[in-house]
């Protein structure tokens, strides 16, 4: 009962989900000199994804 739970609510909304996590790395690859181009790719990438899912969602209503 619980994991169905959870997989809906992660089906539900993985976008946000994905936007939030990218917004979060880009802040910390902000404020974190040394491993910035790695965490802006991350959080890029992350950032990206939860975009797409979005904007591919609104398709199918």
């Amino acid at each position: 009962m619980k994991k169905k739970k959870i997989k809906e609510f992660m089906r539900k909304f993985s976008a946000e989900i994905l936007l939030l996590i990218g917004i979060s790395f880009l802040c910390i690859a902000t404020a974190r000199i040394d491993i910035t181009l790695m965490l802006y790719l991350i959080g890029v990438s992350f950032f990206a994804s939860g975009i797409f899912i979005a904007k591919n969602r609104g398709d199918n209503d």
